[in-house]
């Protein structure tokens, strides 16, 4: 049955949600990118959520093992390095909603899983258990980067 026969839809109402064509028949076109949109924002809601999860529930609360563990890798100044990830793991994943930001969030956030990857989760000085988890956690980051590459590289195509 097609909207033009069946009563569900007046015409003109289809056509100004543009759902119907100059020739009457359905467009899905409109529909399509809808779809395309509403999994767009909800892809990015699932994957920041990931990173604001870790500043609000982990990092925050946590803030003195959090630097503790960063200076147990040995880098400077811990608790600037702990404030510095808590704002990008917040900051970051916010721009990739704004067009004029997205490129540089998910590129921020593509480095950020690079280096924490390099630096925390060097699953090649450990042993056991503790190398597997690790190794876990690194190819998580890994591949969490790789992804956020590819929706840097969807933006500037799309914004080309």
């Amino acid at each position: 049955m097609t909207a033009r026969g069946s009563g569900l839809m007046g015409a003109e109402a289809a056509k100004r949600l543009c759902l119907l064509n100059a020739e009457g028949d359905v467009e899905t076109r409109g529909v399509m990118s809808w779809l395309a949109t509403a999994a767009g924002i909800a892809g990015k809601l699932m994957v920041v959520a990931l990173f604001w999860w870790d500043a609000i529930f982990l990092l925050i609360p946590g803030f003195s093992g959090t630097a503790g563990f960063i200076a147990q890798r040995g880098l400077p100044f811990p608790e600037l390095l702990a404030v510095a990830a808590i704002v990008m793991l917040l900051v970051l994943p916010a721009m990739v909603f704004f067009r004029k930001t997205e490129a540089v969030g998910f590129l921020g956030l593509s480095f950020f899983c690079l280096l924490t990857a390099a630096v925390f989760h060097q699953y090649w000085n450990l042993d056991g258990g503790d190398r597997v988890m690790e190794q876990i956690q690194f190819m998580k980051n890994l591949a969490l980067a790789g992804a956020l590459l590819m929706l840097f590289g969807h933006g500037l195509k799309r914004a080309a």
